[in-house]
């Protein structure tokens, strides 16, 4: 065979998997992460909390965040919604937290949550410092961490309706709950 077409078949073959593999990575990254947010809004109706080990305590488990918009200044002087997880058993367990919205007051209320991308929020664990303030992201997790046994955390998170789109937010509120989730055990 000739030296040229050799080299033209390598660079076809080089070419073909280059290409499947960016497919495949392309795709993980696309569908990859939805299988636990899947899980989590198939279970939402059925339960607030889908762990086995780990206990959820709030004063109200479920919030409303108002039809009034604020910068990122504002609110962070909000009023925090504090809870509490516990580890029941002796062994390490990794835990995901979502915020999710609370499907039977929309439907009671018949009315539209606003879309994820308009809420705002800042955690903090234990007393620390507040994170920095995100835009919860379309499958509403917004912590993951793990818990050592027989141990507890204490969470604080405030959260409002940014005021980046002001005519799309008004007369919208949301309804949603805290939602916790094991990851599995470390």
């Amino acid at each position: 065979m000739d030296k040229n077409i050799k080299k033209e078949i390598i660079k076809r073959i080089f070419s073909i998997v280059y290409t499947i593999i960016f497919l495949i990575v392309s795709t993980w990254f696309w569908f990859g992460p939805r299988e636990e947010i899947v899980k989590a809004k198939e279970d939402y109706d059925k339960h607030t909390t889908f762990a086995k080990v780990l206990e959820f305590n709030s004063a109200n488990d479920d919030f409303e965040i108002d039809q009034i918009a604020y910068s990122d200044i504002e609110g962070m002087k909000s009023s925090a919604y504090d809870f509490s997880i516990k580890n029941n058993s002796r062994k390490n367990v990794k835990y995901l937290l979502f915020f999710l919205p609370d499907n039977n007051k929309i439907t009671r209320d018949g009315c539209t949550n606003l879309p994820n991308n308009f809420i705002k929020y800042r955690i903090k664990k234990n007393n620390n410092e507040y994170s920095e303030v995100r835009s919860l992201s379309l499958d509403g997790k917004i912590y993951a961490d793990d818990l050592e046994g027989n141990q507890k955390s204490d969470f604080s998170i405030q959260y409002w309706i940014s005021n980046d789109n002001m005519e799309y937010v008004k007369k919208r509120h949301f309804h949603g709950k805290i939602a916790i989730i094991e990851d599995n055990y470390v």
